[in-house]
């Protein structure tokens, strides 16, 4: 009899290896899949904050200079209208259009842009003292990845620095 030379692995042993190797494989990607995913909704959400910051920061800037007194604002809960401050006979309007949040300034033209797009809510809600327009509460839903339901509220103070 001849010794046996136990040299290399056997069939066995490298199918059993690569199974292993496989599982481990499965494991990891999962691993790299679920990061992706995550920061993927990560910059949905920065990107939806930055969207409604944006919109309620123009918002801010043409409602806080409105004059109250002696003109006429009207309102619904999903649009807002109001004399600009520049021209005669010019209107700020701003409104839930087919899920966009939608401004006009007929003072420039008469073109609607918009401010922020996948808007699934939108809610003025004014405050009235004594006639004068003293606040205007906007509440926005926006809708972002998976459907996940993002909620804005800002209240912009009215300066009426003509009174």
């Amino acid at each position: 009899m001849h010794p046996k030379n136990n040299f290399g692995f056997t069939l066995i042993e490298i199918i059993a290896s690569l199974v292993l190797l496989g599982i481990i494989a499965i494991v990891i990607s999962l691993g790299f899949t679920r990061t992706i995913q995550e920061y993927r909704f990560t910059q949905d959400n920065a990107a939806l904050t930055q969207k409604a910051q944006v919109a309620l920061n123009r918002m801010l800037i043409e409602l806080s200079y409105y004059n109250s007194s002696g003109t006429t604002a009207t309102f619904n809960t999903t649009e807002f209208t109001f004399p600009s401050n520049v021209g005669t006979n010019a209107n700020i309007t701003f409104k839930l259009n087919n899920g966009k949040l939608t401004y006009k300034d007929t003072s420039v033209d008469n073109t609607e842009r918009t401010l922020c797009d996948e808007v699934s809510a939108l809610k003025f809600e004014p405050t009235w003292v004594n006639g004068l327009l003293q606040n205007v509460n906007v509440s926005m839903t926006l809708l972002g990845m998976n459907g996940v339901a993002e909620s804005f509220s800002y209240t912009i103070t009215i300066k009426n620095i003509n009174n």
